[in-house]
């Protein structure tokens, strides 16, 4: 859901600090058949020089998916441990190796540089482990019960070390390493890294290593790559963040355990009882790059990755949903000790007991929606390993996005939502792990996109702004970031450069609409929001005036904020204001194969000026598009020809166009028809054209559909002109031409309707006083005439004329307020509830869709608006159901009651009236009893206990029953008690619950929707003064539905 438009630079987050970066050398300790892969000159007792590595022959880790960038290992020697003790770990501090055995010995002993033994020391930690600091040259030793984390003496060398931190939560046996720049301890067992603060000692992650750690604890770092054991015969190399990069290959067989593999001085080490020393180097080059092969700029050669990774596949606004049955994305496990932030956009359908948890670790580590235990009202939730639980302050809403935050500082929680603070809470002792997105049983149900996690805690501007820009590349504390852009495939792609992309298990790509472009808080200019738009979004602009010229060839809306008097585009008499599909050549029109439909919103267009250029319209011109320019302003432009506005195609809406010039055709508007059936006129509807001039047509020139406009006042040689022999005649209807320099059209052939033409104009229902007048009260011109009752009106012109008013006369019929049309019904419904929702008064702004005045204002009411038919939308019959009866209904719900409504009218051919429609409704969902009826019943609930007991009767096909079952509430016990008698074949997947009237007559309405094992859904509904009861009704009346 989070598209970024601002392109970041980013550069490498680290540093190589240590004097030298080590060479890459492996360790085991066991051979198996040892002598097989010796040949005829080598033997186990023979002496061996060790020479010094340079740098600069240091072996190189392998590359990505490959083998074989190492020469097969070289043995060079051994040497035995002293009383038959198992060598564990080696360092080098530039003179010495230092060795740790195991064997029950907490001795470490020196060696030269021959390996000719020097002297030990008895250090009393019982040591597995000692690694040299790659920054400060020390050697540190971990003991073997895993926790105790000291600093070894060397100068002098006298058996003391110095304590200096526990490693909470290390296992035994665990062996250590350092991070390349020093600032982490590595720990490993069996493929789990623990990665811990090195000033600190405290737990910061927990990493699953990808293709490794399958034997032995042993881990070392390259300066690179961090090595574990692969196998019998192998290591594994991965970088700091787990992903697998490549193997080692042995020519024999070899066991790893404990401490292998150890790195030293560029040498490589195998050990049981003895050590064996080995040349693994092959002279390799270090080649940096991008090390990913999902990214675009993926280098198959190099073996270093620089951090440049970019150009995973974005196609778009894309999230993943996911159906709560077995849906989930796997993400590389990590766990957070310390400070960390979890962000993400959250969408969900419904929740039960078990759909609400969307980012999981295993166990009881999860973040989730959360109603403490009861009721309909999700709150942002977080659960821990220690058990602890905590819910945010605010409900979250059904089928919408919300963005969610969750960050943890110094021990305190804080949530987010919407970027605001939404709770804060003590939570000091415990990890949170992540390995799914979405869960693995079954547990989210709706979608989510833009998710991200920290290994720092963000503050509040930092989660404002990724609410709006995705983080890329090498953010400081960015573990990974997840956009969900890529829309197809089942790689959900990692955009951190940490390489930690996800595999999608059945959940699915679904495209949304993108998240607006901010002018001036993204981009200072109009024109730079619309270079960086693509196809589908919106460009939402703050007041000021703009000086500039826009061109738009993208599919995109670009939409003030707070309407034309406020945002002024100003073409500072400086060519065309606005242009919409330019052509790329010299042309200035544009053709169907390149056309862009836009939506222009609520600017005023100013200071456009192309008289000295040979592009038509100093204000907007549209090439050959559907685009809608709506509730503009168009005023004091100038041009040679349409002053105001160019267009070959469009529709225009509810604008002003006055005080625009032009020294040929059009001084309002010019139409040119290029003779495309899709694109042959302009649209014009409540539009106030005035005080326009031009040498030909003045207000209008060209091929037009004008609706319920004013056009007056212009001057010209005519008044509305076509243009071109191919232009087919203009279509007028509820619309003014008055006061204009010449009188009437100018020109015949207009088929003209119920408009007022000065002097007047062949066509039906023209000069209708009732129409002209209330035209103009629609655009807010008060008439100064009375139709507050204009049903009394209408009546006496019947009685006293003997003449009908048609049905669908404008204002005046029976049917003018009427809905028949799904798709109407839904629109005039919504822009009921939103009116309702703003405050339903004279100040409220009339916004309505496809009722241009309201209804009430000239004694009409709502009770005519909708009407339903065979043809009516499931919009429709709800709102009848909610207005007329208090039943809201569910939104999933409206299809079903819609199609038997639809079914009902047609069967019959005739409307059916509200009360026929709650007839149908109270049968089908409310009056079923067959094959099941809820006789009586009774609910308990013991003292201490938390579960309820419900014992019922029912009847099923015709035979009594009792019934009993417990659960967390009425409708979970009453269905455990149906499960016992074998009815429950099903799973609920909603329950809404609302109250419908006043006082003591409050009834309560709820709803079920289940689902069988053969997958069919139903919705039922239960009413009754108890809560409790209206809910095991709804349960009933499911299941009858869906037998």
């Amino acid at each position: 859901m989070v598209k970024n438009y601002i392109v970041k630079n980013t550069t490498l987050g680290f540093s190589f600090q240590q004097k030298y970066i080590m060479r890459l050398f492996f360790m085991f300790s066991f051979l198996i058949g040892q002598t097989n892969f010796l040949d005829e000159n080598t033997s186990l007792s023979t002496t061996v020089t060790f020479p010094k590595i340079q740098t600069s022959d240091y072996a190189q880790p392998p590359r990505i998916g490959r083998t074989g960038d190492f020469h097969t290992p070289e043995l060079l020697g051994s040497f035995t441990s002293p009383s038959g003790l198992t060598a564990m770990d080696v360092a080098w501090d530039g003179t010495y190796y230092y060795v740790s055995h195991g064997g029950n010995t907490d001795n470490v002993y020196r060696y030269d540089e021959q390996f000719n033994q020097v002297d030990y020391q008895f250090v009393n930690i019982d040591s597995r482990g000692i690694v040299q600091h790659p920054v400060d040259g020390k050697l540190y030793m971990k003991n073997y019960y895993g926790e105790e984390f000291y600093r070894l003496n060397t100068e002098p060398f006298d058996g003391t070390a110095e304590f200096l931190f526990y490693l909470s939560g290390n296992y035994s046996q665990d062996m250590f390493t350092f991070s390349a720049d020093g600032q982490y301890i590595f720990t490993h067992q069996n493929g789990l890294i623990k990665k811990y603060d090195f000033s600190t000692g405290e737990l910061v992650e927990s990493l699953t290593l990808d293709n490794g750690g399958t034997g032995g604890n042993g881990i070392a770092h390259t300066g690179q790559y961090l090595i574990t054991c692969g196998g019998y015969d192998r290591l594994n190399a991965h970088n700091e963040q787990g992903n697998y990069i490549g193997e080692i290959v042995f020519p024999n067989q070899v066991y790893s355990n404990y401490g292998t593999p150890s790195y030293a001085n560029g040498l490589c080490f195998t050990n049981t009882n003895d050590w064996f020393a080995w040349d693994i180097d092959d002279g390799m080059v270090t080649t940096s790059g991008c090390t990913d092969p999902y990214a675009e700029n993926y280098n198959v050669d190099a073996n270093v990755d620089d951090g440049s990774c970019t150009g995973y596949p974005d196609n778009g606004d894309y999230a993943l949903s996911f159906d709560g049955v077995d849906d989930y994305v796997s993400i590389p496990g990590v766990t957070f000790g310390g400070d960390f932030t979890f962000l993400g956009y959250i969408n969900f359908n419904s929740v039960d007991g078990n759909s609400n948890v969307f980012i999981n670790g295993g166990g009881s580590n999860f973040i989730r929606l959360d109603n403490g235990g009861s009721g309909d009202d999700w709150n942002l939730g977080y659960n821990s390993q220690t058990g602890a639980n905590h819910i945010g302050n605010s409900t979250l809403p059904f089928n919408e996005w919300s963005h969610v935050g969750v960050v943890r500082e110094n021990g305190i929680l804080s949530f987010y939502l919407n970027g605001q603070l939404d709770g804060q809470f003590e939570e000091t002792n415990s990890n949170i792990s992540f390995n799914t997105i979405g869960f693995r049983d079954g547990s989210w149900n709706g979608s989510l996109d833009g998710f991200s996690l920290w290994t720092v805690a963000l503050s509040s501007e930092s989660i404002q702004e990724y609410m709006v820009n995705t983080p890329l590349g090498s953010i400081p504390g960015l573990y990974a970031s997840w956009d969900f852009n890529s829309g197809q495939g089942d790689i959900l792609y990692d955009h951190s450069g940490n390489q930690n992309h996800g595999s999608i298990i059945g959940a699915t790509w679904e495209g949304l609409a993108h998240q607006p472009i901010l002018v001036p808080e993204n981009y200072s200019t109009i024109q730079e929001g619309i270079d960086v738009a693509i196809d589908g979004d919106t460009i939402m602009v703050g007041p000021g005036t703009y000086i500039e010229n826009i061109i738009i060839n993208k599919n995109i809306i670009l939409k003030s904020v707070q309407g034309a008097e406020a945002t002024i585009i100003d073409g500072n008499n400086n060519g065309t204001v606005v242009m919409i599909n330019q052509h790329s050549t010299s042309e200035y029109y544009g053709y169907p194969d390149i056309h862009a439909d836009v939506v222009l919103d609520g600017f005023t267009i100013q200071g456009g000026n192309s008289t000295e250029t040979d592009i038509p319209s100093g204000g907007i011109v549209i090439g050959v598009s559907n685009s809608i320019i709506k509730n503009c302003k168009i005023i004091n432009n100038t041009s040679n020809d349409g002053g105001g506005v160019f267009a070959e195609g469009g529709s225009f809406i509810d604008c002003i166009v006055m005080n625009n010039s032009s020294n040929f055709e059009g001084g309002g508007i010019k139409m040119l028809s290029r003779g495309f059936s899709d694109f042959s006129s302009v649209s014009v509807e409540g539009w106030l054209i005035a005080k326009n001039t031009c040498g030909s047509g003045s207000g209008l020139f060209g091929q037009f559909e004008i609706n319920k406009s004013t056009i007056v006042n212009n001057f010209g040689s005519t008044g509305l002109a076509p243009s071109g022999a191919d232009a087919g005649p203009s279509f007028i209807s509820n619309s003014i031409f008055y006061g204009n320099e010449v009188e009437g059209l100018g020109s015949d052939g207009a088929i003209v309707s119920y408009s007022l033409i000065e002097g007047g104009y062949n066509g039906t229902g023209n000069l209708d006083i009732v129409t002209v007048a209330l035209n103009m009260y629609a655009q807010g011109l008060h008439p100064n005439l009375n139709f507050k009752n204009l049903d009394h009106i209408r009546e006496i012109y019947e009685r006293t004329t003997g003449m009908t008013v048609h049905e669908r006369h404008p204002y005046g019929g029976d049917l003018v307020f009427t809905a028949f049309s799904g798709s109407h019904q839904d629109a005039i419904k919504k822009g009921m509830d939103l009116r309702e929702k703003e405050g339903d008064s004279d100040q409220t702004l009339w916004q309505v869709p496809y009722l241009s005045i309201d209804p009430r204002d000239i004694g009409r009411n709502y009770e005519e608006i909708i009407r339903i038919n065979s043809q009516s939308g499931k919009g429709g019959v709800a709102f009848i159901l909610s207005r007329e009866f208090g039943l809201d209904l569910p939104k999933a719900m409206h299809p079903e009651i819609g199609m038997l409504i639809n079914a009902k009218a047609d069967s019959e051919s005739r409307e059916l009236p509200a009360e026929d429609i709650h007839s149908i409704f109270k049968a089908e969902y409310l009056e079923k009893n067959n094959p099941l009826e809820l006789i009586s019943y009774d609910t308990t609930k013991n003292s201490g206990q938390e579960e309820i007991c419900c014992l019922a009767k029912i009847k099923i096909n015709g035979e009594n029953k009792d019934l009993s079952g417990k659960g967390n509430g009425p409708i979970n016990a009453f269905v455990q008690a149906m499960e016992k008698e074998g009815l429950k074949d099903f799973k609920l997947t909603d329950y809404r619950q609302h109250s419908i009237g006043e006082g003591s007559a409050t009834e309560s309405a709820a709803y079920v929707q289940l689902q069988t094992k053969v997958g069919r859904v139903a919705y039922g509904c239960g009413i009754d003064s108890s809560i409790e009861k209206s809910g095991l009704l709804a349960l009933v009346s499911a299941f009858n539905r869906t037998r």
